[in-house]
């Protein structure tokens, strides 16, 4: 996953942690150098979906225009 926006400075990082460990999606994130912000995720086909939904439209303080995503 590759999300594109406002998500660097503003908590994007430690805001996926919090939201995967507490509904049980593994992984890890990272800034890039680019300014997006990259995740490999895996858990629940359903928790992986909650998640995608929760990066693109609820994480506090960000806006992310673009979040791709592959399987």
């Amino acid at each position: 996953m590759k999300a594109r926006g406002l998500v660097q400075g503003v908590g994007f990082r430690d805001s996926c942690i919090q939201y995967a460990r507490s509904h049980g999606v593994g992984g890890w994130v990272r800034n890039r150098n680019d300014g997006s912000v990259e995740a490999i995720i895996q858990g629940q086909p359903s928790a992986l979906n909650a998640m995608c939904d929760w990066l693109r439209h609820r994480v506090p303080g960000a806006r992310v225009d673009v979040l791709e995503v592959d399987v």
